[in-house]
């Protein structure tokens, strides 16, 4: 009798293992690929924000449509004052992190040229994980200094 009840629990082992093994991959399948636009989950369109002071326009985009996850990529900067016209001269600051988190970036990411037309790109940008981060933008001009955070949210 005791032989029969080893079978029994052997039998239950197995078929637990493999609804485990089952749901395992059932998961993978749903979170490994693509979203079904081919974006990466990130925020790729331009988001724009009135300044902390309201005196600049700022948005923020990436350079490529998907801003990949662990790989360093860019982003363009642009900014106007609020009326739209041209901001004049002035320095331009772009840091980030995931505040959730507590930490910033692994990298140093910096505004290295004018673009024209008001945009500026910043290189050296690298999400080394998935979740919430924000961007910031300062910029500082004769007057002071003002500012803009934006979202962004990578997915895995």
């Amino acid at each position: 009798m005791w032989w029969a009840q080893r079978r029994v629990g052997e039998a239950a082992r197995k078929v637990a293992l493999g609804l485990a093994l089952v749901s395992a991959l059932l998961l993978h399948a749903g979170c490994g690929g693509p979203e079904p636009d081919g974006e990466t989950g990130a925020e790729t369109r331009a988001q724009e924000a009135l300044s902390l002071a309201g005196r600049y326009r700022i948005s923020v985009r990436p350079a490529r449509p998907e801003p990949p996850l662990a790989t360093m990529h860019d982003w363009i900067v642009r900014i106007e004052r609020a009326d739209g016209t041209a901001p004049g001269t002035l320095r331009v600051d772009f840091d980030g992190g995931m505040p959730s988190h507590g930490h910033g970036f692994v990298t140093a990411p910096r505004v290295t040229r004018a673009l024209g037309d008001h945009e500026f790109l910043v290189e050296g940008v690298k999400f080394h994980m998935p979740g919430a981060w924000q961007l910031r933008v300062s910029v500082v001009d004769p007057e002071g200094s003002d500012g803009a955070a934006f979202d962004v949210e990578i997915d895995p």
